[in-house]
Formats: structure tokens, sequence, C-alpha cells
């Protein structure tokens, strides 16, 4: 069934064997039919979100259909709109979590703590009410439950670590030529779905990628879990009620109206008459894109229409690259800083499958490092769990990992 399942899913055989570390020579002798060894069905199983029964039981006569035998999640996939760059990255990071769940066994953690969370968000919101005030609703339920309205200040510095550390997944890497902005699924860990984000990073800010994962946090509250994935692409106007509310969560988790009268008020703002050192400073303090700053301005009535729409021309990007280091690209950020963390966002962390590149999450590469310290696996398994080969992985971590004690 292995061939039949790919081809429903437009996964070609070679990308396959690359993301299992296997030649591609064995990959076509299982698709050709040939038993899987039992050790790599788990692996294989995830990535494909079925069962380890169903990957190795025989395709049933008059069912091979297209796309029928796909999976659900790799269904929803075969959008048109979609390449198969997109798909193998979908791939990547499902491998990703399968790791994600063989570390959390070896470090005893137990279930995620979204989980809970994200049910009793639903609980608070009101499914009669219109898709925006649901949105508001559940931006409001969430800041409150996960501790991130204390206080009247922008949430988009610690918002990434905060996501993390309740077990959800989020990756934010390029993708060159796609037409995703965001999208978020689950993945396979330990048996169970887990929520992953995924925010393409290519020519987009740390800004705009704030706003894009809280979007896509939305949708894995409420849109996941009978959808599979769901995406969103740039440049798409979709008027649908799961966008709607999206957007206005996104918008109330970040700028709420406390937040933006608290700033109003601290920095005396005129918004009437915005200038371009004020406009980087409110976005520096909030974290958040012009756009959606200012579209919370006009819905908390602090500026018309029109004063909306002539604020979005100025331009305030030297403005802003003086007063925050997110405003600035890699070159510029060792330029000003000569900071080495630079070189691992951009270098110690990529993770490369065939001809696709990973960003993997900072945090994760800090866990697997801090499991060989801790002689929980070994340097092999770690090399493999950041997807790359033991050499690669002691020029990079050696340091780190072998230093005295």
């Amino acid at each position: 069934m292995l061939k039949e399942i790919l081809d429903a899913a437009l996964l070609s055989p070679e990308y396959c064997a690359d993301l299992l570390s296997v030649p591609r020579e064995r990959f076509a002798d299982w698709t050709a039919g040939k038993p899987m060894p039992k050790f790599i069905l788990p692996e294989m199983a995830s990535i494909l979100g079925i069962s380890e029964r169903d990957l190795t039981s025989k395709v049933r006569s008059g069912y091979v259909a297209e796309g029928v035998l796909a999976p659900a999640v790799w269904y929803k996939l075969r959008n048109e709109k979609l390449s198969g760059t997109d798909r193998e990255m979908v791939g990547i990071i499902r491998k990703l979590g399968f790791y994600m769940g063989q570390l959390d066994k070896v470090r005893g953690l137990g279930l995620p703590q979204y989980l809970m969370l994200f049910a009793e968000v639903r609980k608070r919101v009101d499914a009669a009410a219109s898709p925006v005030v649901q949105g508001q609703l559940a931006a409001e339920a969430f800041r409150a439950m996960s501790g991130l309205s204390k206080g009247q200040r922008g949430i988009g510095e610690v918002l990434r670590p905060h996501l993390r550390a309740s077990g959800l997944l989020l990756i934010e890497s390029p993708l060159p030529e796609s037409s995703i902005e965001g999208c978020s699924f689950k993945v396979d860990v330990r048996g169970d779905a887990r929520a992953c984000l995924f925010a393409n990073s290519y020519k987009s800010t740390w800004f705009r990628r704030n706003a894009v994962l809280a979007h896509e946090l939305c949708h894995a509250i409420f849109d996941v879990d009978t959808e599979q994935v769901s995406i969103d692409y740039l440049e798409e106007d979709n008027s649908s009620l799961s966008e709607q509310r999206a957007q206005a969560f996104a918008q109330d988790l970040l700028v709420p109206r406390s937040v933006l009268i608290h700033y109003t008020n601290q920095f005396g703002v005129d918004w009437s008459a915005l200038s371009p050192s004020i406009l980087a400073t409110l976005i520096a303090e909030i974290h958040i894109e012009p756009r959606m700053l200012l579209n919370a301005a006009l819905g908390t009535g602090l500026i018309t229409a029109d004063q909306a729409k002539a604020n979005k021309e100025i331009d305030c990007a030297d403005a802003l690259k003086a007063v925050s280091t997110h405003a600035l690209s890699t070159p510029e950020f060792l330029a000003q800083t000569g900071n080495e963390s630079a070189k691992w966002v951009a270098e110690k962390r990529t993770a490369k499958v065939g001809a696709r590149r990973l960003l993997l999450p900072v945090g994760y590469v800090d866990q697997v490092l801090d499991a060989v310290r801790s002689e929980e696996i070994s340097v092999g398994k770690a090399a493999e769990m950041l997807m790359t080969d033991e050499q690669t992985f002691i020029d990079r971590f050696g340091d780190l990992v072998f230093q005295a004690t």
C-alpha cells in the first residue's frame, strides 16, 4: 500500500527516502512491495499520519481512485495552490514532531499543557456570536488564562517561548517559492496529535510573523481538529467565518484596547499627527506590524478611517531599525552588535533533507543538547534528532556538549 499512499499524497519516493535517511534503491524496494523493516514503521507512519497496520496492509481491489488513499492531512495538501516544496516542508515538520515525541519520552514529559487551555477557551466562546466577537472573546480568554494579560504591555517578545512551553510546535522557516504565509496542522507525537504553527519567514518581518503565528494559533484552537490543516496564503482576501475569527483573535491577542491606551498615554501619542519616530516606537514596544497597529487604533476609535489610510503611508523603516533589533537583517545585526547569536540563528540550527532546508526551533535544539550533556541520548541520536550527520553535529555543537565541567 505504500506506493499508493505516496501517490495519493503527492509525495515522491525519492523525497521520502531522503526524509527517512535511507538509500533510494532500498526505499524503491519497499514501494515495489517488499516489506518495510519494523524499525522504520513508526517514523513513516507518523510522517504520513496513518497507523502502522494501514501502512503495511495490501491495497483493496478497486480502491485506488485518485487521492482516495491520502491520509486526511495529506488529502488537504493536494490543493492546487500548493507546490511539491510546500508538501515536502510539511513532511519534514512531521518528522520533527516524531523526534519531539522521542525527546519528550526521554525527558519524562506528559501531555502538553495547551490542550486544556484550548478546551477552556472554546468553552468561553459563544458559538452563536459573530466571527469577530468569537475571536475577541477567545483572545481575551487566552490572554487571561495563559497569564499573558498581566501588565498592559506588548506580548510579541514572550509569545513564542510561552507557546512552546505549553507544548505547541512553532516553526518559522523560509519557503521562497511558496504562496503560503502561514498554516496550522497536527503532527504525531508519541501517538498523540500535537498542534503545529508554521510561518513562512521568506521576505517576512518578525513583526508580521507575530501576527501570522497568532492567526494560526486561533485556527489551531478552533479549526484543526475538524479540518486537519488550515492554510493561509499570501495576499489572500478570505472572508470565511474561520478567517474573520482568526483575524480578530490575532489583533485582540497582540494589541487589545488596554495595551493601546497604555502606550498612548505613556508616550503622549497624537494619533492624528503620527511621526515616523512615534510610529516606530509603538511598533517596537507592542511588537506588531504597522497595519495591525493602525487597524487596532481605528477599531478603538483613536483615529478615523481617513487618518488610518494616511498613516499607512508613513515610512518608519529607518526609525524602526534605530529602536528595535528585530527590524534588522542578519547582516545588519552582526554589523551592529558583532553578536554570534545571529550565526546560531542563521546556520547552526538549519536542518537539510534532500534539497529542502528547515530552521529548527532554538528551544528544541537546546533540549537535544541538554539530553546529550546529561547522557540521556547519544551523540549519534542527537545528530539524528537534529537531522544531520554525527560529524556535522560535532562541528556545530561540540564546544557546547563536550566543554570541560
